[in-house]
């Protein structure tokens, strides 16, 4: 979209800013925000000692897509600092295979559940049945969520294992 003007819109980021401490100094916490990037097959682009740049793949739901911002290390003292990331571009696809499975589900629900007002589609019920089953194991069981709040609480988890 444009503004009156002609110059290109914004749009905000739907992802909310993040902010963990750690028991880290500056420079070590942005280390190993690095070394997290890695696992998580982020794009990492350090800026100078005290910040970066973050490319995140993120999972919300049925949602997939990816998340850019950048990441501040602020140091809180004597070997302790906080991490704070601020989103500034986030873009999200549908899954659209699992949205036609759920379709599918859907489809059998209903089936299941007119079946028993109208005996001619009686014989539908165990398809019914197995289509809203299937959908709610195939989609619905595996529906995960993964963004920044949950890479960020990685690195502290995997500081903390060390």
């Amino acid at each position: 979209m444009a503004t009156p003007d002609g110059s290109p819109q914004m749009s905000t980021p739907q992802v909310n800013p993040v902010s963990v401490e750690i028991d880290e100094g500056a420079v070590a916490a942005l280390r190993l925000v690095a070394r997290q990037a890695e696992l998580w097959d982020a794009d990492w682009q350090n800026v100078n000692g005290t910040s970066g740049k973050i490319g995140l793949p993120i999972t919300a739901g049925l949602r997939r897509g990816w998340v850019e911002g950048t990441v501040r290390s602020e140091s809180l003292g004597a070997e302790r600092s906080r991490l704070v990331f601020e989103p500034e571009h986030d873009e999200y696809r549908l899954d659209r295979g699992s949205v036609m499975i759920l379709v599918a589900a859907a489809f059998g629900c209903l089936v299941t559940m007119v079946a028993m007002f109208v005996p001619k589609i009686l014989p539908l019920l165990p398809v019914g049945i197995l289509l809203a089953f299937g959908g709610y194991l195939v989609v619905i069981a595996r529906l995960r969520n993964s963004g920044p709040e949950e890479f960020f609480e990685s690195v502290v988890n995997d500081h903390q294992a060390d």
